[in-house]
């Protein structure tokens, strides 16, 4: 049986916009082809391989009302 492994690796913020997204990588099984692209459009990160990529966006709480 395969192990899924999923490992937090920090933040990437956008150099077009300035989002910041936490990034998390998944090791899997099987191979995948993807990318992750910014809300703005910009493609943040491309993968071919049997590490795949998971971009959350983060909130700045000393802005939120």
């Amino acid at each position: 049986m395969a192990i899924w492994v999923e490992r937090e690796i920090g933040t990437d913020t956008c150099p077009e916009c300035g989002i910041v997204y936490k990034v998390t990588i998944i090791n899997i099984p099987l191979r995948d082809e993807n990318e992750f692209k910014c809300q703005c459009g910009y493609t943040m990160k491309s993968w071919n391989g049997t590490v795949i990529y998971s971009y959350e966006l983060q909130v700045d709480e000393s802005n939120a009302e």
